[in-house]
């Protein structure tokens, strides 16, 4: 039976009952035991407890349903804040459709053990199933470029990172037990760079595990010789709401800010040379970059 009784498996949904279920079932297979398990909900369906006992999966399971839409950024930041709570010393926060094996999560845990208590997160390799298998490599900067990937797995065992993905990540609940949390407001898009921006302003160091495997299904699509990130667009005011507010709030220096405004601007490029539904995305960009200077944050008038 593998021992993750350190680890806090926190999960995030979005009335998606039936593949939480599935991902605990798999996650507590063959008696894998955490030190709790989180699942955050926003506006739920009322039946994911009924279901959870009914399938003999709720012995250590905490419900949480948020009677608002919380976004990805919400929903983050109250699974770490609730996971501080608890005994563990790690939380391992995944999305409801995530991939990953106790094993790996078991993994990361014994890698985190020996990085000493300056560790503020874990992250795995993340392979991109929809960019030909290619392994992201884009952390290793501090600035966000469209991903960056590389064909070859790095050959470090450790590489560290200024951030990564929330989706499979492993962070130690040291630094939210001293109320360092992603922002909330952000409410989707970025929040787990503007955290990991956080860490790393508070001192505190991320690694990506190279030998620990994670794949990813972001959503990108190909036109020509280019990938695309292929979002509604609505997506694209918290694009350009988000970044300059991250920037801003963790202090990062003008270069980076400097390339915050141009990745908004390339984005925009990008919307007009290959992108459809082109005046809704335009438009969505400049509210959410005339927000961005006003700091009006939270939930937008969509989705």
């Amino acid at each position: 039976m593998t021992d993750l009784s350190r680890v806090c498996l926190a999960i995030s949904s979005f009335r998606n009952d039936e593949t939480v279920l599935r991902l605990i079932e798999r996650l507590t297979h063959g008696g894998v035991r955490y030190a709790r398990i989180l699942v955050v909900d926003s506006l739920g369906t009322g039946t994911f407890l009924s279901e959870l006992a009914r399938r003999g999966l709720g012995d250590g399971v905490e419900y949480h349903c948020a009677t608002q839409n919380l976004g990805s950024a919400g929903n983050l930041a109250l699974r770490l804040e609730l996971a501080a709570r608890t005994s563990a010393r790690y939380v391992f926060a995944i999305n409801h459709d995530g991939d990953a094996k106790p094993e790996s999560i078991a993994k990361l845990a014994d890698i985190a053990d020996g990085l000493g208590p300056e560790l503020g997160a874990l992250y795995p390799l993340r392979r991109m199933t929809n960019r030909q298998g290619a392994f992201d490599v884009t952390g290793r900067y501090r600035f966000p470029f469209t991903a960056i990937r590389s064909k070859r797995r790095p050959k470090a065992r450790l590489g560290p990172v200024f951030w990564g993905t929330s989706n499979g990540a492993l962070y130690s609940l040291s630094a939210p037990r001293r109320g360092l949390l992603p922002y909330a407001d952000l409410w989707m898009c970025y929040e787990d760079l503007a955290y990991g921006w956080l860490l790393r302003q508070s001192g505190y160091s991320q690694f990506t595990a190279n030998d620990v495997e994670l794949e990813d299904g972001y959503e990108y699509t190909r036109v020509g010789r280019l990938w695309v990130t292929d979002k509604p667009p609505w997506y694209a005011y918290y694009y350009a709401r988000n970044l300059p507010v991250a920037a801003r709030r963790t202090q990062q220096p003008l270069p980076v800010r400097c390339l915050v405004l141009a990745r908004v601007l390339l984005e925009l490029g990008a919307t007009v040379a290959f992108r459809k539904q082109k005046a809704a995305r335009v438009a969505a960009t400049l509210h959410g970059l005339k927000d961005s200077f006003f700091d009006k944050m939270g939930k937008w008038q969509l989705p």
